[in-house]
């Protein structure tokens, strides 16, 4: 008999009678709420999780209550359920590009309108001091909602245990129909920071003393179109106008827009995404018309043609080279090819790498419940999901080797993961000081960037200390720090953005 069930799916014309259709099922029955845009008109549909998602599903509901709280937990998981909200990339090179010629009019009223870099550089602007950091009077700042605050608190007070991977109770016939014991012995009770970081056994002494963390100013790219919607508001939006070679705007979530402001670009950088899916995140920093060279590293071949076509397509068009512009030179190589690619013999300043981004595999929280395909919580596929932290680690590794000196590398994932995020970044620093001299950048000055346009753009974003290297003491752990070694972009329902976690090195030497 095959294990794929048939998922059902039941549509709706109206949230408020999905969530009364949710809220008559049982507890156990996780289902998924999903948007349809007809003709400027939205449209839901509730479906039950495949098993797949239902194995994920499982894993997560331990782990996260564990690290967030019962609370946190339930807020993301709610949200992780339901459609995913996005905000437009206008591009800059599209012929003519404004709101009326990118979207025809019948989609105006309804679609993103909040200027994401614009937001952000108003506050900026209005705050920052005659010195280089970013500061913030505390007074001006949005509130962030209750749910961060028990999330950071209950992040504090669990680093130090364990968070437990499955619990399998064989009596629980919803568990069992997950079939978790093909991926985890029922007998056993797995740690996933054990399984993550046996990497970080050893804790040697005087860690606080060894971390360098250093602040920069942040750069806001003022050439990014980037509509967004405020909290609270669902968006319908059509497929983009292709004209020319160009599309007019591309879909994205906001968190991959957060990760390239990360990487703090400059005029004439050289950039080397590590790990390119999607394409999203090198569009972006594209359409900042900063860049001298875009390299893009796929994992699969499979993926190469997808990758040019759409750089390409937002990409400042051949023969068009202005004196304010110069065209970005975009490479689309795979990973087996990346070594050859950067051989000696081509060893100039147009392929040393300024920037690199590692956005690196990982269990892709949101796509793992919702998506019908198989992935690393699928039966049968735990070493795939064990696999991930050496991945990971390898990637870092190779991105840091690769930094010249004053270069910057961003580690970012799709995932809630601490094992997988801040666990996997303190186990590079405490195993990694042979590679060279390297710092943290310190995340505060993003992190108060985004928490005070909270109620503009609704990001919920948690500033992330490293355990290991935190030396603030028990008694200040609820007190603000200057110091936020990475950042966490978490779902919720009033802005479903997310999971995104950022963190970045500085290479010294």
């Amino acid at each position: 008999m095959s294990m794929f069930c048939p998922v059902s799916k039941k549509k709706l014309n109206n949230l408020c009678r999905c969530f009364s259709s949710a809220t008559r099922r049982q507890p156990y029955e996780p289902i998924r709420i999903q948007q349809h845009e007809e003709g400027g008109d939205l449209t839901f549909s509730v479906s039950e999780l495949s098993l797949h998602g239902k194995a994920a599903l499982a894993h997560f509901d331990p782990y996260y209550t564990e690290a967030y709280g019962t609370v946190g937990w339930r807020s993301m998981r709610i949200a992780l359920l339901m459609p995913p909200k996005k905000a437009l990339l206008f591009n800059r090179y599209f012929p003519n590009v404004t709101l009326s010629s990118a979207i025809p009019s019948k989609f105006h009223s309804i679609l993103p309108g909040t200027d994401f870099i614009r937001t952000l550089g108003k506050y900026q602007n209005s705050s920052l001091p005659e010195e280089d950091v970013v500061v913030h009077n505390d007074d001006d700042v949005d509130e962030n909602p209750p749910t961060i605050h028990e999330v950071v608190s209950t992040m504090e007070k669990s680093a130090p245990r364990r968070q437990f991977l499955t619990r399998y109770n064989p009596s629980d016939d919803a568990m069992s129909a997950t079939n978790l014991n093909e991926f985890i012995p029922s007998t056993e009770l797995i740690s996933e920071n054990e399984m993550y970081d046996y990497r970080i056994t050893r804790d040697p002494f005087g860690l606080q003393s060894t971390l360098n963390v250093i602040t920069e100013k942040i750069d806001l790219p003022t050439g990014l179109c980037i509509k967004c919607a405020p909290p609270g508001r669902l968006v319908s939006i059509p497929e983009p106008l292709y004209v020319n070679g160009q599309f007019s705007f591309h879909k994205m979530d906001l968190g991959s827009a957060v990760t390239v402001l990360a990487l703090n670009l400059k005029k004439n950088d050289n950039m080397l995404n590590m790990s390119t899916f999607s394409g999203t995140k090198s569009v972006i920093a594209l359409q900042t018309g900063l860049l001298n060279r875009l390299t893009c590293v796929v994992r699969s071949p499979s993926r190469t043609t997808h990758v040019q076509q759409i750089t390409e397509t937002f990409q400042l068009p051949e023969n068009t080279t202005t004196e304010a512009e110069i065209r970005t030179k975009i490479d689309v190589i795979c990973s087996n090819d990346l070594s050859n690619y950067l051989s000696p013999t081509k060893v100039d300043e147009n392929f040393i790498f300024n920037k690199i981004l590692v956005n690196v595999p990982c269990s892709a929280d949101r796509y793992a419940i919702t998506s019908d395909a198989v992935h690393v919580f699928s039966p049968g596929k735990i070493n795939a999901r064990t696999g991930l932290s050496k991945k990971q680690l390898n990637l870092l590794q190779h991105a840091m080797s690769l930094c010249p000196p004053n270069g910057d590398v961003v580690y970012s994932t799709s995932t809630l993961s601490p094992g997988q995020n801040q666990e996997l970044i303190q186990s590079f620093i405490v195993n990694n000081s042979n590679i060279g001299n390297f710092a943290l950048v310190n995340m505060k000055p993003l992190y108060n960037l985004l928490n005070s346009c909270y109620s503009k753009l609704g990001i919920k974003v948690i500033p992330i200390h490293l355990p290991l290297f935190d030396n603030r003491s028990i008694s200040d752990k609820s007190k603000s720090s200057d110091i936020c070694h990475a950042l966490l972009i978490v779902p919720s329902i009033s802005c479903n953005y997310g999971p995104t976690f950022i963190a970045k090195f500085r290479r010294l030497t």
